[in-house]
C-alpha cells in the first residue's frame, strides 16, 4: 500500500480529530501549565488532527508529511478552522526544517 496513491489522494484516511492518547500525554507532561507559546513539531502528520488540539491551545504548531495530498486536505482544513498551524510537505528522514532543540514538543 502507498499511502499517497491508496489512502491520501482518495481521501481515505483524512483524521479531523486529536488522538486522545497525545493529548493524555501532553497533559501528563505539562500537568496543569498553559501550553500557550510552546512550539510543538509533528513528523508524519498526515492530515494535522492532533496539530489542531495544539493549535486551539495557542501553540506554535507545525508539522511535516511526505504526502502532498494529506499536507493540502490538513492545511485546507486547518485554514478553514482559522487555527494559527501549518504543515509542509516533506521527507523526515532527510531533512528537518527545526534547528536541533528549538521545540518544546516533538511527535512522531
Amino acid at each position: 500500500m502507498k499511502w499517497e496513491e491508496d489512502i491520501y489522494a482518495l481521501g481515505k484516511q483524512v483524521n479531523r480529530w486529536p488522538y486522545t492518547d497525545v493529548i493524555s500525554a501532553v497533559k501528563r507532561i505539562f500537568p496543569g501549565n498553559s501550553l500557550e507559546g510552546r512550539t510543538v513539531a509533528e513528523l508524519g502528520c498526515g492530515t494535522g488532527n492532533n496539530l489542531i488540539f495544539f493549535a486551539e491551545e495557542k501553540c506554535h504548531a507545525e508539522g511535516i508529511d511526505f504526502s502532498s495530498s494529506a499536507v493540502e486536505l490538513g492545511n485546507n482544513y486547518l485554514k478553514l478552522r482559522g487555527l494559527d498551524a501549518e504543515i509542509y510537505q516533506g521527507d523526515v528522514t532527510k531533512s528537518l526544517r527545526w534547528p536541533d532543540e528549538s521545540c518544546d514538543i516533538v511527535l512522531d
